[in-house]
């Protein structure tokens, strides 16, 4: 009789434990939409086409060489943490990581050659 609740108790906390690492596992969350960088002088709409996002400069505000309709950030695919893909820069392509830090905001991440940089991007809304 004894190993009978014992059998109970495994198997109730086992379900306890699935249930829990549901809440913890990370879903893919959109980039889709229109973003800002921290400075406010670029905005890109990011989009999906064939299963990549892709993030196209709508607007800029700066004297860099990117103008509006440049492909800024390509072949973006979720790992499950985070975007992968590249960024395109006046100086070339870098592999870049993009992650969400709350809803509305995310970390771009970009590095080439042992330098890298990081900006943050708000969502509009």
């Amino acid at each position: 009789m004894k190993w009978i609740s014992t059998l109970h108790l495994s198997l109730i906390m086992m379900v306890l434990c699935m249930i829990g690492n549901q809440g913890m596992a990370q879903t893919e969350t959109s980039l889709a939409g229109s973003w800002v960088n921290e400075q406010g002088t670029r905005k890109a709409d990011f989009y999906v086409e064939n299963d990549k996002t892709f993030g196209k400069l709508t607007w800029v505000q700066d004297d860099s060489k990117l103008k509006a309709g440049h492909i800024l950030f390509k072949n973006l695919v979720w790992d499950g943490k985070r975007y992968n893909g590249q960024a395109v820069t006046a100086r070339g392509t870098v592999d870049c990581a993009i992650s969400f830090d709350g809803a509305n905001k995310i970390k771009v991440s970009g590095s080439k050659g042992g330098m890298s940089k990081t900006v943050y991007w708000t969502r509009i809304k």
